[in-house]
């Protein structure tokens, strides 16, 4: 594989790439339903936007009314997204949501540029541009990239910050030190979770550069970004060390995580979970081609290390914070046991690192193969790398393709046989997404003024508003299913109760059923 140059220009396939990428995000951005967290994320910017707080005294009378939880989530992307609503001053619901899931769309955008532009660092323009495509090509994510406001933006920032620090690393100069506290500061102020990049900033800075100048500029570090957070989180202006040492203190409990979670085919409090719930959720839900790539780029790096901690030092420095960067994460998960729900999304940050090493084992693949094919020509070594990256590919892209939009339901076949299988042992639609197109089938179907609906749980509520304005204000949601003409259920717990007759319609992906239509039979 030849060396990466120090410096490079964006080629033609790079362009034609993100090009490719900006028009699916053009032509996909409005098919997705709103997810469980999306009105009290928006609810968070608007109070950052619209709500004036000049003291602490307005700040306790707002925790009264709206509890403590809300001052805690970092707010950077949440105000972006309020202030681009209060310019736009939409007259109707559904385009807020559209702006939403393609500004987040465009967050994520960036986040791969981020990662091709990190790996292209150590990687070839080939290498880079397969280890974005995986990152795109991962089903889960690609829906994500719409509707998760929390987790696709904090990813964006960790592959910058982590981008930053590798500079740091090699050329510490100030200003590299005040753009890594810039983004940085951005990182915490999106989840408190990125004091992890702080830690890792100051632990090998402290290995590389131990001279005086090094602590001198970790100090500045520290500093700038102290003075940096209250204007990412304006809330800290007022009550600083209260709003962040229980953001802090907070980060591995939350009093709002569901009953309970599946897990393997057993129903458990988020409270008991076993210490590779988030191990094998990954294992789960990450193409298979992926995951042998990445045990090879571990197998890659546990050799080169393998003399000891002198090698680690003596590795290339971008490795030693990608390691860093996925295990220290993952360890905490399983050490410090926080409470966890819906899958592996609040450790989604780790995932770039993952691919990166799994970029080392498809490097080191290409450079086994061209000893063994050294008489091969040139062309033929091209076509079967071609054909490799093709078919490892190729799975994620016949489920995206057949299953849009609900990327988000993929599993592999270490789940299951078939998603039915996948379905009765893990978390199936936890957030929802299926009220959309069950809405919009049942407001197609019942011609009446009014019609009456009870579901089973929150999201059946608020994607009401991806419905054209005359459709939604023709449902009337009750509490009783009694009182309801229909009924609808995304089976977020499927030991709740639901009708045994008048189902009018099931919502599949392939043998799945993600949500079901029943129409209530009247006395």
């Amino acid at each position: 594989m030849p060396a990466p140059a120090t410096r490079f220009r964006v080629n033609p396939g790079v362009a034609l790439f993100f090009t490719a990428l900006l028009f699916l995000g053009v032509s996909l951005f409005r098919d997705y339903g709103i997810s469980w967290d999306e009105i009290p994320t928006r609810e968070f910017g608007q109070m950052y936007v619209a709500q004036h707080i000049p003291d602490i005294h307005a700040l306790e009378a707002l925790r009264a009314e709206k509890g403590p939880a809300w001052e805690r989530h970092g707010p950077v992307f949440e105000i972006v997204l309020a202030n681009i609503e209060r310019v736009a001053a939409f007259t109707d619901i559904r385009s807020v949501f559209f702006v939403r899931h393609f500004a987040t769309f465009l967050v994520f955008m960036l986040g791969v540029a981020l990662f091709y532009a990190f790996c292209r660092r150590r990687f070839s323009t080939g290498l880079s541009l397969f280890a974005a495509g995986m990152l795109v090509l991962t089903p889960i994510f690609f829906a994500h990239a719409f509707y998760n406001t929390k987790d696709v933006p904090f990813l964006t920032l960790f592959v910058a910050t982590m981008f930053t620090l590798c500079v740091w690393l090699e050329r510490p100069s100030w200003p590299i030190v005040i753009g890594h506290g810039l983004v940085t500061s951005m990182l915490v102020s999106t989840r408190v979770l990125g004091l992890l990049a702080i830690g890792f900033t100051v632990v090998l800075t402290l290995l590389r550069h131990r001279d005086r100048a090094a602590r001198i500029r970790l100090a500045a570090y520290a500093v700038l970004i102290a003075l940096l957070l209250p204007v990412f989180w304006p809330v800290l202006r007022i009550d600083y060390w209260g709003v962040f040492s229980q953001a802090v203190l907070n980060a591995s409990s939350n009093t709002l995580s569901p009953r309970s979670v599946m897990f393997w085919g057993e129903s458990i409090s988020p409270k008991q979970l076993p210490w590779h719930y988030i191990p094998s959720w990954m294992l789960v839900t990450i193409p298979i081609p992926y995951l042998v790539l990445f045990a090879a780029g571990v197998a890659v790096v546990a050799r080169r290390t393998i003399t000891g901690w002198r090698g680690v030092l003596q590795a290339p420095r971008q490795d030693v914070v990608v390691v860093c960067w996925f295990a220290a994460p993952l360890l905490m998960t399983i050490v410090l046991h926080p409470i966890l729900y819906d899958g592996w999304r609040h450790l989604y940050f780790v995932y770039p690192a993952l691919l990166y090493l799994g970029v080392c084992g498809a490097e080191a693949a290409w450079i086994w193969g061209r000893r063994w094919t050294a008489d091969w020509p040139e062309r033929r070594r091209t076509v079967v790398a071609v054909a490799a990256v093709a078919l490892c590919l190729a799975p994620s892209v016949n489920f995206m393709a057949t299953s849009h939009p609900f990327e988000h339901l993929y599993f592999n076949k270490i789940a299951g046989a078939d998603l039915a299988t996948a379905r009765s042992r893990f978390d199936f639609d936890y957030w929802g997404l299926s009220y959309r197109p069950m809405l919009e089938r049942l407001v197609r179907m019942d011609s009446s003024a009014v019609i009456k609906v009870r579901v089973e749980n929150y999201p059946g509520v608020v994607n009401s508003l991806m419905l054209v304005p005359s459709d939604r204000r023709r449902l009337q949601y009750v509490q009783s299913i009694k009182e309801a003409d229909y009924f609808i259920t995304n089976f977020r717990y499927p030991d709740d109760p639901t009708p045994s007759t008048g189902e009018l319609f099931s919502l599949r992906l392939g043998t799945a059923t993600i949500a079901s239509l029943f129409k209530v039979p009247k006395p």
